[in-house]
């Protein structure tokens, strides 16, 4: 039986140092422990799930034990500075004040910010405990992408203010010539132009972190010599074929990518050595 694709999840959280809305104030302290635990909450609905909830925001703060609502329709704008975990969140004002009650929440009429809320709806913000975030604020996006329907407006409010830059295999071999303790630069860059675009090279980046006397190694090996068969059987050109792979290698932590770089250079110097 084919593996089954795990269900999307119905929320994510973020523990926060601080909220604020106008002077209505929570901050981690450790001198106030009434205040609890701080959450930004996003629920995400599933249309697979009919029990799933709304697309919405919430903010908890004392440990769960009052919390600000805020359906989807009601949330105007989503901003996000993901280096230091930074919301800022623009509403209509409309909003559900609910207390837990024997473990349930309940609709309260109190409203806990004191009239902040309906002055500053447009500018609440949630500063991320980057030390202990529960979710890392650079997923935010991907969770978003990964977990809700495709009609779901929190893909259209979020914006990210950092969004950072993906480096194509290109960037990293590049940084990786320039960079390197390894022999000289001027050669590395030489055998970066030259040798690391090809689809042997390519594939061997992936066999080199792959430890040969582990059970893996046979099984890629096997792969990538099928992968080059196919590939000559059906005719498809090198240089269509290093498109393809090059993606794929890409995918994998930049780190290991330049350690099988390294480990090729050295090879690469003792053979000219020898020769």
């Amino acid at each position: 039986m084919a593996p089954m694709k795990p269900p999307r999840k119905p929320f994510f959280d973020f523990r926060l140092s601080k909220f604020v809305i106008g002077t209505f104030v929570i901050e981690k302290n450790e001198l106030e422990e009434d205040k609890g635990d701080c959450r930004l909450r996003f629920y995400l609905n599933n249309s697979t799930d009919p029990l799933s909830k709304q697309d919405a925001i919430a903010i908890t703060w004392r440990s769960g034990q009052t919390r600000l609502v805020f359906d989807i329709q009601h949330v105007l704008k989503i901003t996000l500075t993901q280096k230091t975990g930074y919301f800022v969140i623009s509403t209509d004002g409309v909003a559900q004040v609910e207390k837990l009650d024997n473990g349930t929440y309940v609709t309260s009429e109190e409203d806990p910010t004191n009239g902040q809320l309906a002055q500053h709806s447009n500018n609440i913000e949630c500063f991320v405990d980057m030390d202990n975030p529960v979710t890392q604020p650079k997923w935010t996006r991907a969770n978003i992408n990964e977990w809700t329907n495709e009609g779901s407006s929190f893909r259209k409010i979020l914006e990210i203010t950092d969004v950072e830059v993906v480096k194509t295999l290109e960037d990293v071999v590049n940084s990786w010539a320039r960079t390197s303790n390894i022999g000289l630069q001027s050669d590395r860059m030489l055998f970066a132009k030259v040798q690391l675009c090809k689809v042997d090279r390519l594939f061997e980046i992936i066999t080199r972190l792959i430890r040969k006397e582990s059970s893996l190694g046979p099984a890629v090996d096997g792969l990538t010599n099928l992968i080059k068969d196919l590939s000559e059987k059906a005719n498809v050109p090198s240089s269509e074929l290093e498109k393809i792979v090059a993606p794929i290698v890409n995918t994998i932590p930049e780190y290991l990518i330049l350690r099988a770089l390294d480990a090729m250079w050295k090879a690469e110097e003792r053979e000219n050595e020898a020769a």
